[in-house]
C-alpha cells in the first residue's frame, strides 16, 4: 500500500519550490482493493503537504488483497513522506 500512495503523490510545486520537507500521518479503511475514510493523523506542518498526502491516498491504484484477506477492512496507518532530494 505504502508504494501505491507514494507513486500517487505529487509534490505540490509551490511547496518544493519553498524547500517544504516533512512527513504526514494519514489513516483510512482498506477493503477490497479500495479506500475509505481518509484522516489526517498527524499534519507534516504544511498544509499544501497534508492535502497532496491526502489526495495521494484517495488517488492511489492499489493492489487487490490477498484471497484471505477479501471481505475483511483493515483499518491502516501510514507515513507520507515528502522529501526534496528524491524526484517523488
Amino acid at each position: 500500500m505504502r508504494a501505491a500512495i507514494q507513486a500517487a503523490l505529487h509534490y505540490p510545486e509551490s511547496a518544493r519550490m519553498s524547500g517544504m520537507a516533512g512527513r504526514t500521518r494519514v489513516g483510512f479503511r482498506y477493503r477490497d482493493g479500495s479506500v475509505s475514510d481518509i484522516t489526517l493523523v498527524t499534519s507534516s506542518g504544511s498544509g499544501l503537504l497534508d492535502r497532496a498526502a491526502l489526495a495521494a491516498v484517495r488517488d492511489a491504484a492499489y493492489p487487490k488483497p490477498e484471497p484471505a484477506q477479501m471481505g475483511k477492512t483493515l483499518n491502516e496507518q501510514l507515513w507520507v513522506t515528502f522529501n526534496l532530494n528524491t524526484n517523488e
